[in-house]
């Protein structure tokens, strides 16, 4: 996120969960608590990925790819 995303994201009481979340805590276990805050009192929820967690290699389109961003082996693995 760019420091005007993040004041956003901040103001709206969003939580957003980011790569160091996911590099400290692991992918699991930043899944189940986004889903538990997502499920709490609702009907649903919806995921949305910025295309930048893609590797270039699997999506040619992306032409920024964030730094850190995770091999897709490791992606595929995880979110089995």
């Amino acid at each position: 996120m760019d420091q005007l995303e993040k004041s956003h994201v901040r103001e709206s009481g969003v939580r957003a969960f980011t790569m160091r979340d996911i590099d400290e805590r692991g992918l699991s276990s930043v899944m189940e608590e986004a889903i538990r805050l997502a499920s709490d009192g609702t009907a649903g929820f919806h995921l949305s990925l910025d295309m930048d967690f893609v590797d270039p290699q699997d999506a040619p389109g992306v032409g920024t790819p964030v730094r850190a961003a995770p091999p897709t082996a490791r992606r595929i693995w995880q979110w089995k």
